[in-house]
């Protein structure tokens, strides 16, 4: 007698290993926007493959946070946002959702829930075959170039950076999935497996999605400068993404002058050290502070209030240094300089 429960276990263990083998091989994707990474935008975060409470990238750092579900292209501020930012098809594909109309608004001001359920703001997707689909989140308002059943071809224009949906700053949120499972591009593994911290990261492994030139180029950073600048006033966030804060000449008459540096992937520990020089290079002013826990962003100054008497005329040179590791063997890690003049 036949066990049909046998045949048809074995014909599906049959099918599945047929369906196994036929499965495609996952897309190779391209840079998703125009600009140059480390000149005019960075990575400010990775996907977390942490899946307890805390967060950890795939470098087992700490560039993400719990539940990111993808990789945060940053661009430098509102003013390159407003100039536009294209962001393009990183494999070809045929869109399968697109949303627009959203505002441009930092959602740290209007509080996230007036976005909860439209997190991703004004977003692309693209679905690439064998289940692998990529998004692309807070487009600008009315800059979505492609409509649903689009076929497209890698490097099609989707839309510009924005700042819609639940972001505080402009950039382009890239998700890789896979049959609704997050993958991290820089591994090709999914978020359910956890970073190697025994694994070198001074390049991807073979099995990044990345197409290989552009793989060998995309070497963890883990800490880096945003932006540095002078201003006559004490710098804040909401101004230095707006472009501000970056003056290359200031009154003899100002009521003050700041030096601030804005960097990523700061450290307990580390050091972060100013110097500002007047134009006779005297020290000017100068702060040093040890920062006390991790932080994805942080924002640090130095300055000097005008009293009485008008500012010196000339050329100030400000320093900036971030230095990591024990006393006495600190390695600099971020080292950045800026001029500003007194006229």
């Amino acid at each position: 007698m036949f066990d049909l429960r046998r045949i048809g276990a074995a014909v599906a263990a049959i099918v599945g290993l047929a369906s196994v083998a036929a499965r495609a091989e996952p897309p190779v994707l391209t840079w998703p926007l125009a600009c140059t990474l480390g000149v005019d935008c960075t990575i400010q975060n990775y996907l977390d493959r942490d899946p307890t409470p805390g967060a950890a990238d795939f470098a087992c750092g700490s560039l993400t946070y719990n539940g990111h579900t993808g990789t945060d292209f940053r661009i430098a501020d509102y003013v390159a946002m407003r100039r536009g930012v294209a962001v393009v098809a990183a494999a070809p594909g045929v869109v399968v959702g697109v949303r627009d109309g959203m505002e441009d608004v930092n959602a740290r001001l209007t509080g996230h829930d007036s976005v909860a359920d439209r997190s991703s703001g004004n977003v692309v997707a693209i679905a690439h075959g064998d289940g692998y689909e990529t998004r692309y989140a807070h487009l600008r308002r009315g800059s979505v170039a492609v409509k649903k059943g689009d076929r497209v071809e890698r490097g099609r224009l989707l839309g510009f950076v924005g700042l819609s949906g639940l972001t505080e700053f402009p950039h382009l949120h890239l998700t890789v999935r896979r049959d609704r499972v997050n993958i991290d591009p820089f591994t090709g593994e999914s978020e359910w497996v956890a970073c190697d911290p025994a694994r070198s990261h001074a390049a991807l492994p073979p099995t990044a999605l990345w197409e290989k030139a552009l793989a060998a180029a995309l070497g963890y950073i883990a800490t880096g400068l945003l932006k540095r600048g002078f201003s006559d006033h004490e710098p804040e966030a909401e101004a230095i993404e707006k472009g501000n804060h970056v003056a290359t000449t200031l009154a003899r008459t100002a009521p003050a002058i700041y030096f601030w540096a804005s960097t990523y992937g700061v450290r307990a520990d580390d050091v972060l050290q100013f110097r500002v020089f007047d134009p006779e290079g005297r020290i000017f002013t100068e702060h040093r502070r040890v920062v006390a826990r991790h932080q994805a962003q942080r924002i640090e100054f130095v300055g000097k209030r005008r009293q009485h008497v008008e500012w010196l005329p000339g050329r100030y040179r400000g320093e900036f240094e971030l230095r990591r590791g024990p006393p006495g063997r600190q390695a600099v890690v971020v080292s950045t300089v800026r001029d500003v003049t007194i006229e």
